[in-house]
């Protein structure tokens, strides 16, 4: 279940601290007259198995529902679904945030780091590029070497020897 949760916070979802207020909150969004909305009860209902609590509401605004998950019981979810989130910025977020809760950072590195994951105008490389940014911001630890290179100078040894 952490697997399925994971990928419709990935999609769907939102992983938000407030700093000022140390709260969490992680919410998963559906329109109202789409499939997806029936998923949104089932999460809960799974939620609820798993002892985590969760709140369902509509929007009269707007056509859609969420689902969030607030204070301890957020904090029981990111557990959970951490090893298995793919977004990039989420998933930092998401670290940031435990390793707060852990004692690993202060709430000045957290401020610091979270802050770079918040996403800013239209233009914001992170908005729709975050995997990219995240490679660029990223250190390069492990290249694998000079392979393209190697083959050209393969294949130009073999046009020599060709000819």
């Amino acid at each position: 279940m952490p697997k399925l949760i994971a990928g419709y916070v990935d999609g769907d979802g939102t992983i938000y601290y407030n700093i000022k207020k140390s709260t969490l909150v992680i919410s998963i969004t559906a329109c109202k007259a789409c499939e997806k909305r029936a998923l949104l009860d089932a999460i809960q209902e799974a939620l609820g198995k798993l002892g985590i609590e969760s709140k369902s509401c509509e929007y009269k605004t707007r056509n859609g529902a969420e689902l969030r998950v607030y204070g301890k019981s957020a904090i029981e979810l990111l557990r959970l679904i951490v090893p298995y989130l793919h977004h990039p910025i989420k998933r930092l977020r998401a670290e940031l945030i435990l390793m707060l809760r852990d004692g690993k950072i202060d709430r000045e590195t957290l401020t610091t780091l979270y802050g770079l994951t918040e996403y800013g105008d239209k233009d914001d490389p992170k908005r729709y590029h975050g995997l990219e940014a995240l490679a660029r911001a990223a250190p390069q630890t492990h290249t694998h070497g000079n392979r393209a290179r190697t083959r050209e100078r393969k294949t130009l040894k073999i046009m020599e020897i060709g000819t």
